[in-house]
C-alpha cells in the first residue's frame, strides 16, 4: 500500500453521514429511533437504492460506527453491504483501499482476507501496482481461500515491475530463494536480482537485505548470508519491532547452522498461527 493510503482513505471517509438497522440488508426497521434520523435514512436509502455512490458510502459509514452522533443504530453486516456496493465500478485506488479495509480488519470491518483478495484483485486488474504486489503476496503465502502458488505469485510480482513497482524485484528474488516447493526455487536468479536491489554496501533497506542474504544461503554462500542477515539485524529496534526482529533472527540462526530458509507449506503456516493463539 503507498504511504498516501490512510490520507486519502480518511478524505474518502470522513464525509459520511447515516445509518439504521432492520431484518436484512434492504429491509430497515426504525424502530427506536428519532423521526429526523428516520427520514434521514430513508432518503438515503432509496438513493443508495438507485445507485447513488454519495449514499452508499454514507451508509455504510453510518452502519460501521463512523458517525459523531450516537444515535445511529450499528450493523456491520449493513455496513459491510454498503461498502461493496460503493466500491462496485470505482476507482482502482478505491478498490485497493476496500481491500486494505478487509485485510487489516478495520474501520469497524472484520478482518476478512477472501474479501481482500476479491477487491485486490479488482484494483490489480484496473492497473493498481500496489494491488498487485498485494495479490502475489496472497499466492506466495496461501492466504485465505487462496492456493499457495509461487507461479502464480511470480506472474503478479513481474506485472507489478511491470507497471513501476519499486518492490518488484525484491520480491521476486525471495520468491526465488525461499519458495517452499522444491522445483521452483533458482538461487543463481535470486541472488542476481537481490544484488542488483542492494547495490553496494552502503545500502541500509533491511528487508532487502534480508532477501539478499536469503539468497546467498540459497547458493549455499553461508558466510556471506550471515554477514548480511546481521547486518539487516543490526538496522532493527528490538523493542519497537519485535516480531520482525525475532523473524531476522531466526534466519540468522538457520544460516550460522548452514541451512536454508524455506517459507512454510500453508498447512504448517496455519498450523502454526493455530497454536499461536
Amino acid at each position: 500500500m503507498n504511504k498516501n493510503f490512510r490520507y486519502i482513505l480518511g478524505l474518502v471517509l470522513s464525509c459520511l453521514f447515516l445509518t439504521a438497522c432492520g431484518e436484512n440488508i434492504e429491509s430497515q426497521n426504525f424502530s427506536g429511533i428519532e423521526s429526523s434520523i428516520k427520514k434521514e435514512i430513508r432518503e438515503k436509502l432509496e438513493l443508495a437504492k438507485e445507485g447513488d455512490k454519495d449514499a452508499q458510502m454514507l451508509l455504510s459509514h453510518m452502519y460501521l460506527g463512523r458517525m459523531a452522533n450516537p444515535d445511529y443504530p450499528l450493523d456491520q453486516e449493513k455496513g459491510v453491504y454498503w461498502l461493496e456496493k460503493f466500491a462496485a465500478d470505482q476507482h482502482p485506488v478505491i478498490l485497493e483501499q476496500v481491500g486494505e479495509i478487509f485485510y487489516i480488519g478495520t474501520l469497524g470491518v472484520e478482518k476478512n482476507l477472501n474479501k481482500a483478495f476479491k477487491w485486490y484483485k479488482k484494483s490489480a486488474e484496473l492497473g493498481s501496482v500496489d494491488s498487485m504486489d498485494f495479490i502475489g503476496h496472497f499466492y506466495s503465502k496461501g492466504y485465505g481461500d487462496v492456493d499457495q502458488d509461487c507461479d502464480q505469485a511470480l506472474i503478479w510480482f513481474e506485472k507489478s515491475g511491470e507497471a513501476g513497482s519499486e518492490n518488484a524485484a525484491n520480491n521476486i528474488a525471495w520468491e526465488y530463494a525461499t519458495c517452499p516447493l522444491n522445483n521452483f526455487r533458482d538461487g543463481e536468479k535470486a541472488l542476481s536480482l537481490a544484488l542488483g536491489v542492494v547495490g553496494n554496501d552502503d545500502y541500509d533497506n533491511f528487508a532487502h537485505l534480508d532477501t539478499l542474504a536469503a539468497a546467498y544461503a540459497e547458493t549455499d554462500d553461508f558466510e556471506n548470508a550471515i554477514k548480511t542477515q546481521r547486518k539487516a539485524l543490526g538496522m532493527l529496534d528490538k523493542k519497537k519491532s519485535a516480531e520482525l526482529f525475532e523473524d531476522f533472527l531466526k534466519r540468522l540462526k538457520i544460516y550460522k547452522s548452514n541451512e536454508k530458509w524455506r517459507e512454510p507449506l500453508k498447512s504448517e503456516r496455519l498450523l502454526m498461527e493455530k497454536e499461536s493463539k
